[in-house]
């Protein structure tokens, strides 16, 4: 056991240049290999070098690096699960005889390595109601390290073990030192936070490595060997950030859902001033891909504002985002425009903010923890997962992707794979499910084929209904 420790942690070390490589063959063209960093090793670069021929010899052939890398991860998850977790903890969990293992836990490790703010922002709630049932249990968290930031000093978790992915794929030898402070307590439960459409090797991965008694998450045929208290699938359409309530329901808590909420405080820097107008409207002009509304139409909707309203916007927008925001500077010189630098000058920007405007992206969901209403525009994610949810939020369906997602209310992976078979999985409270899954984002659904004009009005619209309704400004952070 110990000779297949040794061996298999190398191996998840180069795992994770080797998964980078699957991704840019199956997933976008190849372009030349990244330049050396100085802090790199110096056998490294041949390596990576070798790495990036091997992947140009598939990029013709995205299936194939695909099926490769299906593979590997899948010899991994039973390597990991062979080498880590003792053999009495193997077994399938289908009750627990001595009542929720929550309540006499000491340690429970939640897994949840994402580099996405909106993913973090969503596990709020998780995190607050596992504090609220496991009282006496120490309680730590596997983040990413782009935004391990907004979840600290929140008072979610006692400790977060930060994964530093980029920095590892540059030193793979490190890895096994990661690896190590995964394991450095006997922890009691293990939560697999992946989200239910989908199936994360890395969260998998660790969770495995993490050798807990009882380790749960939702069922996927991939990750049978590393979960031993599979809950089923919901079968409707539950939000994003109470989905994972059923976890603790199906080990015998059912936690009153809590807010998406944020205190600001946790956010800014010592002593910060707040800049720009008291109560200004920050409109977000990024977003990623086809999520992102035409630059043109920001630029329209700001112009058609009332002048009392206009002198107030703030034009915010990313390192990405230098483009959609010159534009809009430039059509509408009168406006001030801001280019974020990292999570604390958005946190700046948004603590006076009475009204948020954007896509689906990270800030957007930044300005709904705050308490900011929000007018949210989806053009092709899930609002029924993903929208801000509250009466003080608008959601204008505005793309023919996310107007078919709204109309469906079951629940089906995005992925299409299926729920396993297996019979041994946990069941939660269908009352309890049914009080997630009744509340909903406030959606409007802009007509098919709508010209650009229909889209700007609905837009101004939700804005002055925003500014205007009595009962939906700014709401305190709690």
């Amino acid at each position: 056991m110990l000779l297949l420790r040794s061996l298999l942690a190398p191996a998840l070390g180069f795992c994770v240049v080797v998964q980078l490589i699957a991704a840019l063959c199956s997933r976008r063209p190849l372009r030349s290999p990244p330049r050396p960093r100085g802090d790199g090793p110096v056998l490294c670069r041949p390596l990576l070098r070798a790495a990036f021929q091997v992947a140009g010899a598939t990029s013709e052939r995205p299936h194939v690096g695909r099926r490769l890398e299906r593979r590997l991860k899948r010899g991994l998850l039973r390597a990991a699960a062979v080498a880590f977790i003792r053999p009495a903890d193997r077994r399938p969990v289908t009750r627990f005889p001595d009542g929720s293992p929550l309540r006499n836990a000491r340690a429970i490790l939640v897994v949840r390595q994402d580099d996405r703010l909106g993913n973090l922002l969503l596990l709020v709630p998780f995190l607050r109601a596992l504090r609220s049932v496991a009282r006496r249990a120490r309680i730590e968290v596997v983040v990413g390290e782009r935004f391990a930031r907004v979840l600290e000093g929140q008072d979610l978790a006692d400790a977060f073990i930060v994964e530093r992915k980029r920095w590892l794929i540059r030193n793979p030898w490190a890895y096994p030192r990661f690896l190590r402070a995964v394991r450095r307590r006997r922890w009691d439960v293990a939560f697999d936070l992946g989200n239910p459409d989908t199936h994360s090797f890395s969260n998998a991965l660790l969770t495995a490595v993490s050798g807990a008694r009882v380790r749960v998450g939702f069922e996927h045929p991939r990750t049978r060997r590393v979960i031993n208290a599979p809950v089923r699938l919901p079968r409707t359409e539950i939000h994003y950030s109470r989905v994972f309530l059923a976890l603790l329901s199906a080990l015998g808590e059912n936690p009153h859902p809590e807010e998406m909420r944020l205190a600001p405080e946790g956010l800014l820097a010592p002593a910060t001033a707040p800049p720009g107008p008291v109560h200004p409207i920050v409109v977000h002009v990024g977003g990623r891909g086809e999520k992102r509304w035409p630059a043109e139409c920001f630029a329209r909707v700001i112009v058609e504002l009332p002048a009392a309203w206009r002198e107030r916007v703030l034009v915010i927008g990313g390192p990405a985002d230098g483009v959609p925001l010159a534009f809009v500077a430039g059509a509408v010189p009168d406006v001030k425009a801001v280019q974020l630098r990292c999570l604390t000058d958005l946190a700046e920007r948004l603590q006076n903010a009475r009204a948020y405007v954007g896509c689906d992206a990270g800030p957007l969901h930044l300005a709904a923890a705050l308490g900011i209403p929000c007018v949210s525009l989806f053009l092709t994610s899930h609002p029924l997962r993903y929208a801000p949810l509250g009466t003080q939020h608008v959601t204008l369906l505005l793309g023919a992707g996310s107007r078919a997602w709204s109309a469906r209310s079951r629940f089906e992976p995005l992925d299409g794979t299926a729920a396993t078979r297996r019979t041994t999985r946990l069941q939660w409270d269908m009352r309890f499910a049914a009080q997630l899954a009744a509340v909903k984002p406030i959606m409007r659904a802009i007509p098919e084929g709508a010209a650009a004009d229909e889209e700007v009005a609905a837009v101004l619209c939700a804005i002055k209904e925003i500014l205007e309704a009595p009962g939906k400004g700014k709401e305190p952070a709690v």
